[in-house]
């Protein structure tokens, strides 16, 4: 949403079946990266979730650093985590309830 507190954007631009449908995955990759890196510059979001270890080399080449052992780091005041894709085998709630909690520890937000 134009005003909304959320924005999910895909490193591919692209739709495609799954991620190995040929050819698509490297399309514009290059021009996405330096899209995505600028708009968390411009728009200092509070964090940012990267889904999918298998894309790790793409999102710190986003941060423009690599990640530490926790797959989190700060970029200004944006605090960027990697987290597992939604869709992985046998990942159950409790993973994102505490991703989210140490997100908000992270920034000092309050823990409802």
């Amino acid at each position: 949403m134009k005003n909304g507190e959320t924005c999910v954007i895909e490193l591919c631009s692209l739709a495609a079946p799954n991620l190995n449908a040929p050819g698509v995955h490297g399309l514009f990759l290059e021009e996405r990266i330096r899209e995505i890196r600028q708009r968390i510059l411009d728009y200092k979001p509070t964090f940012v979730v990267m889904y999918g270890v298998l894309h790790k080399p793409h999102w710190e080449a986003i941060t423009g650093c690599p990640f530490g052992p926790d797959n989190m780091l700060k970029i200004g005041p944006t605090v960027a985590a990697v987290a597992l894709h939604p869709v992985s085998f046998g990942l159950k709630n409790s993973y994102w309830f505490n991703l989210a909690e140490t997100l908000r520890h992270e920034v000092g937000l309050t823990v409802r």
